[in-house]
């Protein structure tokens, strides 16, 4: 039998592999270590489906983690952006359960178009200050304090968006409802 190293002071294992296979009856790394089929670290990565969840079309309830103004990486424009997180587990398009806290984004543009009004941004940033129970404020006071968002649930029905030519499919908002 190997000499274990435990006896020696030395950094690293507590004992070679060999000797831990003969005390845990044949298995190194006892049964600790998942098989093959529970273990998705040991799928070959050529057959990982790499895509981004997609939540089914539905109702939910999700918590405003964060709400900014940020920049459009596309337009370099200014936009409201709120992100939210799913509050319960949740079916995705591949029949799959997704975890609790699974992000979900909104973004308004705040840059008037001949088709999109400063009253149609105004009604966006209405319908989410809404949802989240806000009252009492403009919505240019929201957006000088998206912050006040934050921690509030709202519920939203989730839409799919297609596919694009940059973009692969994905979850929008395509409305806010108050939680009752």
């Amino acid at each position: 039998m190997a000499t274990k190293t435990a006896d020696k002071k030395q950094p690293g294992p507590v004992a070679p592999v060999d000797d831990l296979a003969e005390d845990l009856g044949g298995d190194p790394l006892g049964s600790a270590i998942p098989t093959v089929g529970d273990d998705p670290l040991a799928e070959d990565i050529g057959q990982i489906d790499t895509s981004y969840p997609v939540l089914v079309v539905g109702l939910y309830d999700l918590e405003i983690t964060d709400a900014k103004i940020e920049k459009s990486k596309k337009t370099n424009k200014d936009m409201l952006v709120v992100t939210m997180k799913t509050t319960a587990e949740a079916m995705d398009t591949n029949q799959s359960m997704i975890n609790k806290g699974f992000p979900v984004y909104h973004r308004v543009s705040l840059e008037p178009t001949a088709e999109y009004d400063m009253k149609s941004i105004a009604k966006k940033i209405a319908a989410v200050g809404q949802a989240a129970g806000i009252t009492g404020m403009t919505a240019r006071e929201l957006l000088n304090n998206p912050k006040v968002l934050v921690d509030k649930t709202v519920r939203v029905k989730l839409g799919i968006s297609k596919e694009t030519d940059e973009y692969p499919a994905g979850n929008s908002v395509k409305q806010f409802l108050q939680v009752t």
